[in-house]
């Protein structure tokens, strides 16, 4: 019976725990796809800019990161790259809410890398 009731219970809080984060998506995102030599970069229409200065400076950090460590990535590291706040904030990607001062996170598992755009650059 204890086992019983210790299982529902830790159900309930799964389900509760999972349920309780909505996001709200403003826009429909038509994803494309810009490849440079180590990463997919995915970007939306109106963040091509972004997309492509984001991948420049993804480039140089991996070549920097690869003569420090030794480590080369045997597949190309997916980055996500959002023009504004906002829509950063609605990603699905990762079903945490993302806390206000985020400017970006790392999926290790998953190896991919998620940035939105500042507004200026």
């Amino acid at each position: 019976m204890k086992k019983t009731a210790f299982i529902l219970a830790a159900i309930m809080v799964f389900a509760v725990s999972v349920s309780a984060v909505n996001k709200i998506r403003w826009k429909e995102m038509n994803w494309k796809i810009y490849e440079t030599e180590n990463f997919r970069v995915f970007y939306y229409e109106g963040a091509e800019l972004l997309a492509k200065i984001a991948a420049v400076y993804a480039e140089e950090a991996f070549f920097e990161n690869t003569r420090i460590f030794n480590y080369i990535s045997k597949t190309k590291i997916p980055l996500f790259v959002y023009e504004n706040r906002v829509d950063f904030t609605s990603t699905n990607i990762t079903l945490s809410s993302l806390p206000e001062g985020a400017a970006g996170f790392t999926e290790a598992f998953k190896n991919r890398v998620v940035l939105p755009g500042s507004g200026s650059f």
